[in-house]
């Protein structure tokens, strides 16, 4: 018969063992968080830039009559504007459906919650296992919505420069360009 004291002890051990990976689940279940709410900006960020290309491009007034630096200018200007003044200025030429615009105006809703308001109003969820397990079905409900919107555009995007004659090879080698540009940014920093 094992003496009272092991039999503590092994208890003990086993506790500590589970609180451990309660500890480790719950740090997994907060980073993985973290990491949906990175993810969800990220796709965020890629609709707005692709509404920056296509108010540079296909839906850009007088884009028949622009040359390189026209576009390069406009570009600029784009960039700079936040989500909210990219729709702004896509209603006021009037250049897409409503359905679209409709669709465009739901995705900045989530996006400036997200940016301004999220961890904010889910802080008492963020402290506990099933708060989190909400946070993370709707993080990914964001991100999927974020990316159909992005993949609308891109198919829109991808649909004008092929009438323009933008080629696959012309994109994978601005693409190539991007990335070489990136490595040498990068290896002269070390």
């Amino acid at each position: 018969m094992p003496e009272r004291g092991r039999t503590k002890s092994a208890r003990s051990k086993i506790k500590a063992k589970i609180q451990i990976m309660i500890i480790d689940n719950e740090e997994h279940q907060t980073k993985e968080v973290y990491a949906l709410y990175g993810l969800a900006m990220y796709y965020a960020q890629c609709c707005e830039k692709s509404l920056v290309m296509l108010l540079s491009s296909a839906w850009a007034s007088q884009v028949d009559q622009m040359i390189t630096d026209d576009y390069d200018k406009l570009l600029q200007v784009n960039m700079k504007k936040t989500f909210g003044s990219l729709l702004k200025t896509l209603e006021s030429e009037n250049k897409i459906s409503r359905e679209l615009t409709e669709n465009i105006n739901s995705v900045l809703k989530i996006r400036n919650f997200l940016a301004h308001d999220y961890f904010w109003d889910r802080a008492g969820e963020f402290t506990i296992h099933e708060g989190r397990t909400k946070m993370v079905s709707e993080l990914n409900k964001y991100i999927d919505i974020f990316d159909e919107l992005d993949l609308k555009l891109t198919e829109i995007s991808d649909n004008w420069g092929e009438q323009k004659g933008v080629t696959e090879e012309m994109k994978a080698e601005c693409m190539n360009k991007i990335i070489q540009k990136a490595m040498h940014d990068y290896c002269n920093q070390i």
